[in-house]
């Protein structure tokens, strides 16, 4: 599951498809009636992931820090949290990390 924090404080939920080819991740996210693409780069030993996402209506960066659980916390541009978990795990708290700026 993944969670995209919404500006108007709101939470969208959907479901998240991975794929890795050695330090290279694209995946689908697909919240219903809105699908994301994402392209990133694997990087500090598996832990951290960025990269450029994509949606109909627009497009930006990404980053997720992943953790041992299963996990990992991030953001949408460094302005809006984007996080997920396997199934079965709970919703990370906090969902959000935002990269020093």
């Amino acid at each position: 599951m993944i969670y995209w924090l919404l500006p108007n404080g709101t939470t969208r939920s959907g479901t998240l498809t991975v794929s890795l080819e050695q330090t290279q991740l694209s995946a689908s996210a697909d919240f219903g009636q809105i699908q994301m693409t994402f392209s990133g780069t694997v990087y500090t030993d598996g832990k951290e992931i960025s990269g450029n996402y994509a949606q109909p209506s627009e497009s930006g960066t990404f980053f997720w820090l992943m953790n041992a659980t299963g996990q990992f916390i991030g953001n949408l541009d460094n302005l809006v949290g984007f996080c997920g978990a396997k199934q079965g795990m709970p919703q990370p708290n906090p969902c959000e990390y935002f990269t020093p700026r």
